[in-house]
């Protein structure tokens, strides 16, 4: 039987001071010990989350923490780490989502991170693409960090037209960016397992997004690793012929049947998925469903391959006439003409 997953305790006071500690080698000891664990609590949720919300796009993704475990300032200089993250990414890879406790800002920051100038790219096309799909997200999020330097979201527009994306897009520097949410160490939220809702939320509003540039350097780049897709082909059912035309023929058989019933029996077919034909034996029931195949797809011969008459009996009362058995002895599947002709019909429903 699995474990339980972690409750999130929270970003309390004493997970956090955990980027106090003094020392290269301590402060690691320190953030494995006090938030290592608050953060893998919140990804498993996180994670849960995803994958009830977004099933065929989030099993792609992989999660990893930071591994470095000192800041290099130079040779022979080593200083303790100043920020912890999670992150949240795929193949192609070069962006995903992050969540990171930075101890030199003191905040607790959820974004999306482009990190290599194809993502930069990628998000050029998506968002000329679909601008107005995007804006929404784009005027929500409300801390923004690339080249040009870190603004906010909601304070970027000048004349309301342009975004912090447009002028992301439109500088020459660095392709690095990291946009999304950030909140203070002293948000009493923060230190609430509560928080994990927040988090959550703001992770997911960006997942969208994040996927979309996948999708692009995956179109892209056809050599690289790609998700799979099954794509049907639009089904477009075939045009029938009018009513008009559908009795006629019918009447050129030689049949005299009722130009009502013939008409109440076509619009019960275009407006149900099954038609019961009640009536004593004899009275014509099965004549009237060939002579309508035979009027609505003509055969050049007599038999019609969009038609099939299976009988069963009264006392009828399971499937194995109409979809087959397996034999135990065997080890066979016998199917039936009827499943036969099924799954012909779904292989071309035209």
């Amino acid at each position: 039987m699995d474990a339980p997953a972690p409750e999130f305790p929270g970003f309390r006071p004493d997970v956090l001071a955990a980027l106090d500690v003094p020392g290269v080698n301590e402060r690691w000891a320190a953030v494995q010990e006090q938030l290592h664990p608050a953060l893998l609590a919140l990804a498993e949720q996180l994670r849960a989350e995803g994958m009830r919300r977004f099933p065929r796009a989030w099993p792609l993704y992989e999660l990893s923490f930071r591994s470095l475990r000192f800041v290099n300032r130079g040779p022979n200089q080593r200083a303790p780490i100043d920020s912890y993250h999670v992150a949240f990414d795929r193949p192609p890879r070069g962006c995903g989502l992050l969540v990171a406790v930075s101890g030199a800002e003191r905040q607790i920051v959820v974004a999306l991170q482009i990190s290599v100038r194809q993502r930069k790219d990628d998000m050029r096309r998506v968002w000329e693409a679909g601008r107005a799909l995007w804006l929404p997200l784009v005027q929500q999020v409300s801390e923004v960090r690339f080249a040009e330097g870190r603004a906010r979201g909601r304070e970027a527009q000048t004349d309301g037209s342009e975004t912090w994306m447009d002028r992301y897009l439109g500088t020459r520097g660095s392709a690095y960016l990291l946009a999304g949410f950030a909140y203070s160490w002293d948000d009493a939220r923060v230190a609430q397992p509560e928080f994990a809702r927040q988090i959550i939320d703001d992770a997911l509003a960006l997942f969208p997004l994040n996927e979309a540039l996948m999708e692009q350097a995956e179109e892209l780049d056809p050599f690289s690793a790609a998700m799979l897709r099954e794509r049907r082909a639009p089904y477009v059912p075939p045009a029938l012929p009018p009513i008009e035309t559908i009795v006629e023929r019918i009447h050129a058989r030689g049949f005299a049947i009722a130009d009502s019933l013939i008409r109440a029996y076509h619009v019960a077919l275009q407006t149900k998925p099954l038609v019961i034909l009640p009536g004593i034996s004899g009275t014509g029931k099965t004549r009237l469903t060939r002579l309508y195949a035979d009027a609505v797809l003509p055969a050049p011969s007599p038999g019609n391959d969009h038609y099939l008459l299976v009988a069963v009996q009264p006392d009828w009362h399971n499937a194995r006439d109409l979809l087959g058995y397996y034999n135990a002895l065997t080890n066979k599947f016998h199917p039936t003409p009827f499943l036969r002709f099924l799954l012909r019909a779904a292989a071309d429903p035209a």
